[in-house]
Order: C-alpha cells, then structure tokens, then sequence
C-alpha cells in the first residue's frame, strides 16, 4: 500500500487505568497505541484514507505491541522502525473525579533517532 498520508513523530503506549483515580490507587490498567502522530495516523485510517506512520520504537515488546496495533487499525506500519537497544515510550494516564487526565512519562524517545533515511 503506498499512504495517501504520512504522519511523523511519536508513537508510545498509552496505559489507561480501568478505574477513576490517582496513579497509586489504580490497581489495572488496559494498554492502548498513543501518540498524538499515532493517534492521527489510526483516526485518518478509520476515516478510509490510506495512512501511514514514520517513527521510531524500541526492539522491545512494547514496540512490539504497537506495531501490532497500527497494523491491526490499518495503518501502514513499513516506516515504522525498531531501534535496537531503545526503550519505547510509555504514558501512564489517570483520570480524577471531574474527568481530567493526568500523564506520567516513562523515559525513552526513540523518535528522535527519526532521519532523513526514514522517509
């Protein structure tokens, strides 16, 4: 498939609690694709547009997952690359009383290796 869309940037897991409350009061979470450039390039698929993703992940399982996932949702994953030794990215979300999300970051941004050969 060649993309009408390409979208650039992060791609991370998103872990969204099952449950309202703070971080340490959450006892499970369910694991989702995220990153704004993710999150477009799966909306632009659902919508019936060729979409395609040009980020970095780790070699790990989470990077693992979100291939899978994108793939799942139809977005071509061919950009998408694997760097050896890198941690994918991972947001923790909690949502309090009133709806309002809460983000906390786990290191690792391997879209910023992204270069000019990933496009």
């Amino acid at each position: 498939m060649t993309p009408d869309i390409l979208v650039f940037g992060e791609a991370l897991v998103d872990f969204v609690p099952t449950r309202r409350g703070r971080l340490r009061n959450v006892s499970g979470f369910e694991l989702h694709s995220g990153g704004a450039p993710g999150n477009v390039a799966i909306g632009c698929a659902r919508l019936g547009a060729r979409a395609g993703l040009v980020s970095v992940v780790g070699d790990d399982e989470f990077g693992h997952f979100l291939r899978h996932a994108f793939q799942t949702e139809g977005v071509d994953v061919q950009q998408l690359r694997h760097a050896a030794g890198q941690r994918t990215g991972l947001c923790f979300i909690t949502l309090d009383a009133d709806g309002e999300r809460r983000f906390t970051h786990r290191g690792g941004a391997p879209e910023t290796l992204l270069n000019v050969g990933d496009v």
